[in-house]
């Protein structure tokens, strides 16, 4: 059987995100949204933790070739939509913190490993 390649995954990743989304990826520790999921949005928190294992896959076989990526323990953020009081004192996108961390010892509704 062969082994999915970085494009591979990197385009699985890419087919997961949406325009419209309200969830995005960052490291739990530094706030870092690493590549290959840097500036993607998805749709739902159950699409963006698929997103957050293809991206440890995608980073994880990255290291093979270079072992200075850093590890990133991503999280799943949801961005609040802006009310009109926000757009009265200027803030436009505020994260509305980690709710929906992705464990890497949790199980997600499919049974699959996080």
């Amino acid at each position: 059987m062969m082994e999915e390649t970085l494009a591979d995954t990197r385009r699985r990743i890419e087919s997961l995100a949406s325009d419209a989304g309200r969830y995005y990826l960052a490291c739990a520790r530094t706030g870092d949204r690493p590549t290959p999921v840097a500036g993607l949005v998805f749709e739902s928190r159950e699409v963006a933790a698929r997103a957050a294992r293809a991206c440890q896959r995608y980073r994880e076989s990255l290291r093979r070739y270079d072992d200075s990526v850093p590890y990133r323990d991503l999280v799943v953020h949801e961005r609040r939509v802006a009310t009109s009081a926000d757009r009265r004192s200027d803030a436009i996108d505020v994260d509305a913190g980690d709710a929906g961390a992705v464990d890497a010892d949790a199980t997600d509704t499919a049974g699959d490993r996080l």
